[in-house]
């Protein structure tokens, strides 16, 4: 049995998957289902929200994309959000530090 050749669309999902990252599908009917992808193959996806599980056809996804993450979710957790932001304050406000362009002339 030959293996399948790595696609962009395997790479992606795969990369979903190992992140655990909450995501998105926009189904063709127009549907939004959100959760965590936890498996995937040739034809379908498993998706896990809670408790519960769907098993979602492909065939019937238009698109698919990581799931906005919620306040307090994320890469840091309070403590370092709270050091950061006492970071930022002593270094002054981020206009200082880029060109900030407002070019509408009426």
């Amino acid at each position: 049995m030959a293996m399948p050749l790595s696609t962009v669309q395997n790479d992606y999902l795969n990369d979903l998957r190992k992140r655990r990252q909450q995501v998105q599908l926009y189904l063709v009917n127009g549907s939004r289902l959100q959760g965590l992808l936890v498996s995937f193959d040739a034809h379908t996806l498993l998706l896990r929200n809670g408790e519960f599980h769907t098993l979602v056809i492909k065939h019937m996804i238009s698109t698919i994309s990581p799931a906005p993450l919620e306040a307090g979710q994320g890469r840091f957790s309070g403590a370092d959000r709270a050091a950061r932001s006492e970071e930022g304050k002593a270094r002054g406000p981020i206009r200082g530090r880029f060109h900030v362009s407002n070019s509408r002339e009426s």
